[in-house]
């Protein structure tokens, strides 16, 4: 072989070992199951604004205007429930959001009551704290709630339009955010999550935005706008961190799920439409992503619960192992 022609082979050769492998292929999610309907008995809902799933797989429910919170296997089988209407300790008023912290109790923002309550992972009352008003740990509807590192606990507190960080014990820490729609402001943040690194992601739901913070709220980045275009939101509401540390966002008045790459402005998958079929969504609000990889959708407007598998889209930004979290 000449050198002229070994130089051809090289330059052939090296650009096919130089490049990355390709992402896999996406495929979005299916609707595996659905549980729920309308009513008061155990397993139907009324309303339900947001689901988390603790480590054993058991699906938390913010059963909202039943004033209770259902749990449920993760193929919908009814265990048990907890709360029931009223103000004192372990009774819920319209609870918006909920959370498995670290430790594995149970976080509820207890919305029409305006605090947070604590229960252990069998629904037994633990602790309770905030009250109605503008102070520091004081709550103006709490819709949003997530459990961070070392026990922290973040509470968006919609219309004070700020988001509050507390410790494991419910004393306050920090607060940050103000009416606007400059950078770290808020119009109604709603939903909340954080993930392994601490950063803070929060659905700006009136701003038809996403913003990312550091674990104390120095913001870091933001990205959407009004539209019904891929990457634009309609109030987004929902909002959880996957395995591959990939955002879900509850894109409520499209109807629709947008999921993001780390980092990403761009969706690498969207799915759902409007109505009451499978895989349809009517008034969606809260989303969890158990450790399987299964996603779960509150679908509020049509009063059930509803799980989601399939292929996850992978991207060379979200290589590298997988870790179990806990939300």
């Amino acid at each position: 072989m000449t050198s002229r022609t070994m130089r051809r082979a090289i330059a052939l050769f090296l650009p096919l070992v130089l490049l990355p492998p390709p992402a896999r292929a996406a495929a979005k999610p299916s609707s595996q199951i659905a549980w729920g309907g309308g009513g008061t008995a155990d397993g139907q809902f009324d309303r339900p604004r947001d689901v988390a799933v603790d480590g054993n797989g058991r699906v938390f429910v913010a059963d909202t205007f039943n004033d209770r919170i259902q749990v449920f296997d993760g193929n919908g089988a009814f265990l048990f429930k907890f709360g029931t209407t009223g103000s004192g300790p372990g009774q819920l008023h319209e609870p918006y959001g909920i959370s498995i912290s670290r430790d594995g109790s149970v976080l509820v923002a207890d919305t029409g009551n305006h605090r947070v309550e604590r229960f252990d992972p069998q629904g037994q009352f633990l602790a309770t704290w905030g009250e109605r008003g503008t102070a520091p740990g004081d709550f103006e509807d709490p819709v949003g709630i997530a459990g961070g590192l070392g026990g922290t606990v973040y509470v968006t507190d919609r219309a004070l339009h700020r988001v509050q960080k507390f410790t494991a014990a419910g004393q306050f820490v920090r607060a940050w955010g103000s009416e606007g729609a400059a950078a770290g402001e808020f119009r109604w943040p709603w939903g909340i999550d954080i993930d392994e690194a601490g950063h803070v992601y929060v659905a700006d739901a009136a701003n038809h935005r996403v913003q990312q913070f550091d674990f104390d709220g120095q913001f870091e980045r933001a990205w959407g706008s009004l539209g019904t275009m891929p990457g634009q939101f309609m109030q987004p509401l929902g909002l959880a961190v996957g395995l591959h540390h990939e955002i879900f966002v509850v894109d409520q008045l499209n109807a629709r799920v947008q999921q993001f790459a780390a980092g990403s402005d761009t969706p690498a998958l969207v799915w759902g439409t409007p109505g009451a079929e499978p895989g349809q969504f009517q008034s969606p609000f809260g989303i969890a992503v158990d450790q399987s990889g299964a996603i779960f959708v509150a679908n509020s407007g049509n009063h059930r619960i509803e799980k989601f598998g399939g292929a996850v889209a992978v991207t060379p930004a979200a290589w590298g192992a997988l870790k179990a979290k806990y939300r």
